[in-house]
Order: C-alpha cells, then sequence, then structure tokens
C-alpha cells in the first residue's frame, strides 16, 4: 500500500467528512423511522402499549455524569501516570 503525503489526506478529509455525515443522517433517518413505527403499532395494542419514547439523537448525546470530585480525577491521571511509568 502506497504511503500518502499530507496534502493527500487534507485533499481526502472533505470526502471522508461528507460521507461520514450521510452515514450518521441515514442512522437518525433510520432510528427515528422505527422509533414511530414502534409507537404507532404500541398505541394499537390491546395491552398496556409501551414504547420507546426517547429518540436517538437524544440517546447518542447524552453523556454520564462523572460522579468523581476535581481531586478525585487528579489522582486518578497522577496513578495511571505512575503505573505507566511517567512522572505525576
Amino acid at each position: 500500500m502506497p504511503r500518502l503525503t499530507a496534502r493527500a489526506y487534507i485533499a481526502a478529509l472533505p470526502a471522508v467528512l461528507k460521507q461520514r455525515m450521510r452515514e450518521e443522517v441515514y442512522r437518525h433517518y433510520v432510528a427515528e423511522a422505527l422509533r414511530v413505527v414502534g409507537e404507532n403499532t404500541a398505541r394499537l395494542l390491546p395491552s398496556d402499549g409501551t414504547y420507546l419514547k426517547v429518540r436517538y439523537a437524544e440517546l447518542i448525546a447524552t453523556k454520564p455524569a462523572d460522579p468523581r470530585t476535581g481531586e478525585q480525577i487528579v489522582d486518578g491521571i497522577k496513578s495511571k501516570l505512575r503505573q505507566i511509568g511517567g512522572a505525576p
């Protein structure tokens, strides 16, 4: 495989970003369509009719909150640096 120069990578970057954006838009579209189908089907059921109420965009955008304090995070980083031989 030939090595690519930095200029070649930069030239290819817009095409790669466009492809990733298309894939992401498609993922959102399919997830939303399936959610709506599930919601409409659940409404027709004689039972409880529960369905997924959260959207795909909300699922991927939410990050779990880190319960640690700032000092605990710094101490954790220092201990990992010590494990790999770096200076704290």
